[in-house]
């Protein structure tokens, strides 16, 4: 799989919590932000396509009246 760089500005909080997972597992703090992202990405757009079309729906009864 071809991969780009990206940069993330995180709460201070949320970067202690990566880096220390990733010190005790043994793995990159690139593996487990990668991980978070393909595993949310899914329900992001879902959430997205869900209230695109919940804006449609309205908007065809709004004009119906």
């Amino acid at each position: 799989m071809e991969a780009t760089l990206i940069v993330l500005r995180l709460p201070k909080q949320i970067e202690q919590r990566l880096k220390a997972l990733a010190r005790r597992t043994g793995r990159s703090e690139t593996f487990y932000a990668c991980q978070a992202i393909i595993r949310h990405l899914d329900d992001l757009e879902d959430l997205h396509l869900a209230h695109t079309w919940s804006s449609v729906d309205y908007a065809m009864v709004k004009n119906q009246r």
